[in-house]
C-alpha cells in the first residue's frame, strides 16, 4: 500500500509509463482488504479522514484537473501542494453544496429554484471559459515510449 501511495504521488505517467498498471494492484488490495476485514490494512483504510476523502473522491476527480492546469501545479512545490488543497476543498464543496442536495432531493434542486442555479452554474462556468486564458498545450516527447 506506501509503494502504490508513493507512486501516486511521485511518478508521472509520461515518464513511467508502467504507473497505469497500478489500478490493478489497488483493485487487488481493495479485494484482499474486503476479504479479510480484520487485517491491518484493512483496519488502516477504515480510518475515518481516509473514509472522508473516498466520500469525496467523485469530486477529486473532476476537480483536481482543472486546478492542476490553472496552477500550473508542475511549476513547483508549492503549486502542487496549493492544488491539493484546493482541489480537495472544491471536492468537499461540490459534495456539500450540489452532489448531497441532489442526491437527496434538497428543496433548492426542485423546480424553479433548481432550475435558476442551474442556469446560475451555466452562466459562471461560461464566464470563466471566457475570462480565464487558455494555458499552453503541454510538450510532450513520443519518442521514447516506442
Amino acid at each position: 500500500m506506501l509503494v502504490l501511495g508513493a507512486a501516486w504521488a511521485l511518478i508521472d505517467g509520461v515518464q513511467w509509463p508502467w504507473l497505469f498498471t497500478h489500478s490493478l494492484a489497488a483493485a487487488t488490495l481493495i479485494g484482499l482488504c474486503a476479504r479479510g476485514s480484520r487485517t491491518m490494512v484493512a483496519h488502516f483504510l477504515s480510518w475515518e479522514p481516509l473514509r472522508w476523502l473516498g466520500s469525496v473522491s467523485y469530486g477529486l476527480y473532476l476537480w483536481h484537473w482543472p486546478v492542476i492546469v490553472l496552477l500550473d501545479a508542475t511549476a513547483s512545490g508549492g503549486r502542487t501542494a496549493a492544488a491539493y488543497a484546493i482541489s480537495i476543498l472544491l471536492a468537499a464543496l461540490s459534495k456539500r453544496l450540489v452532489e448531497d442536495p441532489v442526491r437527496f432531493r434538497a428543496a433548492w434542486a426542485r423546480g424553479r429554484s433548481g432550475a435558476i442555479a442551474f442556469a446560475g452554474l451555466m452562466i459562471a462556468l461560461a464566464l470563466l471559459w471566457i475570462v480565464l486564458p487558455a494555458p499552453a498545450p503541454p510538450t510532450i516527447d513520443l519518442t521514447g515510449l516506442g
